[in-house]
């Protein structure tokens, strides 16, 4: 018992002792900063300075640097990253002595590290806690986010701009590939060429950036060839017979008068204008009026055949009678047209004409010599002249204007400012995102997945953003320029 209670004494005695010892080593130099920090870049080397105060004279003075754990304790920086030697081993009382300390990062990782260095001297032991923050150079950070903001400002072009036109292009494509074929029955149909007037107006307005106006053209001409699809044989047999009422009024046995030809410009209508019917029952209704036409016609016309042999068959006198009146039915039938107002006129003459054969069948012909010496071309009528009517006047001679000198000028401006407001974009994004997850992230690229993606992804997004909103707001009908 006396033994233990003999122990306790000597302990508190050696601890009493010590207590003021180690209060006074702790106060034995006034250290600034109290804690050091050091932020720098993976690759350099950074230097810090330690002032140190001595309170009464130290001798005997040592720096030691330790390991500095990373905060998950997974990393390291070795202690013989740190240099910290103090240019002279004493201080006299209430001296100053700076102590440069060095932080060597080349072959550091990023991340965030804490530590001490600890100060020996005559006095005691010191420390100062220690903390070095290492981020990844900025070259490959800041090319990750140019990359998002290039992407994102791509992706947002394309979509608003480059997508619609590759796929009204694809559309173009696809519909001149139906009907390019030349083994394609569709070939034989005004359906071809009335597609293609849609499709050139959908290339016009695909060079104007009208994406609406195309894909409302290329609507018309989708519609038109399924319209074709689905009545295919129908329409085919309703084209064979305007084909031949084409081939009826291009006859040579026809006069090349304004009647022959109002025929001619009324079927080339129809023929037009079928692609847009709703289906080859309406074609077939617009081509029965002209046929009536081109059936009374006909029979006008082989009134005065007849009438022609007939008057050449007459007596000398007669003939000579009727011929200015066959040559007025002649005259008449030239001016006559197809309109509605002049089915009365038609009639008319048509009446005429059939009185006329019947009064000169009744009249005395001439002898068989006189009357085959009569005749012209073997046909037993003499050739009358027939004046064709022009079709049309010839177009006026377009004359171009002059290119602008100033032309190339304006072209220039226009892309030098394209380019310009996407350079300027790029680098207003990319300048607020770096700043604000690289500079000042002073660990960048101590998680190398998450941060660099996080800088992709802000690129990327920062652009979508801006583009959505802008879509937004044109929405709202704000002028965005």
């Amino acid at each position: 018992m006396k033994l233990i209670m003999r122990c306790g004494i000597v302990t508190l005695f050696i601890f009493g002792l010590s207590l003021p010892h180690r209060v006074n080593a702790q106060e034995g130099m006034l250290i600034t900063p109290s804690q050091l920090t050091i932020a720098g870049v993976k690759g350099k080397i950074e230097k810090r300075v330690l002032l140190l105060r001595a309170k009464s004279q130290i001798s005997q003075l040592k720096i030691l640097t330790l390991d500095l754990n990373g905060d998950d304790g997974s990393k390291v920086l070795p202690s013989n990253a740190i240099k910290a030697a103090p240019p002279a081993n004493s201080i006299k009382a209430n001296g100053l002595l700076a102590v440069p300390i060095e932080v060597n990062l080349k072959a550091a990782v990023s991340g965030e590290f804490k530590g001490q260095l600890m100060l020996k001297h005559n006095e005691g032991v010191q420390s100062v806690p220690l903390t070095v923050k290492i981020k990844d150079p900025f070259n490959w950070p800041l090319f990750i986010i140019l990359l998002g903001v290039t992407l994102g400002i791509g992706v947002s072009a394309y979509r608003f701009k480059g997508k619609p036109r590759d796929e009204i292009i694809v559309r173009i494509n696809n519909i001149r590939d139906q009907i390019s074929d030349k083994n394609n029955p569709i070939q034989q149909t005004a359906f071809p060429k009335r597609i293609n007037e849609y499709l050139l107006d959908a290339e016009a307005d695909l060079q104007s950036n009208k994406w609406n106006d195309a894909r409302e053209v290329l609507q018309l001409a989708e519609k038109m060839l399924l319209r074709w699809r689905k009545g295919k044989t129908d329409w085919l047999k309703q084209f064979e017979y305007y084909q031949e009422l084409e081939n009826r009024l291009n006859s040579d046995h026809l006069s090349a008068n304004s009647y022959v030809k109002a025929l001619q410009w009324r079927l080339a209508d129809a023929k037009r204008d079928a692609p847009e019917q709703e289906g080859p029952d309406q074609f077939r209704e617009a081509l029965e009026p002209i046929t009536l036409k081109i059936n009374q016609y006909l029979q006008l016309e082989a009134d005065f055949d007849t009438l022609n042999r007939l008057r050449v068959n007459l007596e000398e006198a007669l003939n000579r009678e009727w011929e200015p009146k066959v040559f007025a039915f002649q005259q008449r039938m030239q001016i006559l047209t197809p309109d509605a107002e002049d089915e009365s006129a038609y009639a008319t003459l048509a009446k005429e004409m059939q009185l006329a054969i019947i009064e000169m069948r009744s009249l005395p012909i001439k002898s068989q010599e006189r009357s085959l010496s009569g005749t012209r071309d073997g046909d037993g009528a003499p050739q009358m002249g027939v004046s064709s009517v022009p079709i049309a006047p010839p177009a006026p001679t377009v004359h171009m204007l002059p290119t602008l000198k100033w032309w190339g000028d304006a072209r220039l401006r226009l892309s030098a400012f394209t380019w310009a407001s996407y350079i300027i974009a790029v680098l207003l994004l990319a300048g607020t995102g770096f700043e604000e997850l690289y500079i000042a992230n002073p660990t960048f690229g101590a998680n190398a997945w998450s941060d660099y993606f996080a800088l992709m992804a802000w690129g990327f997004g920062a652009e979508a953003s801006r583009a959505s909103i802008t879509d937004m707001v044109k929405g709202w009908g704000v002028s965005v320029n």
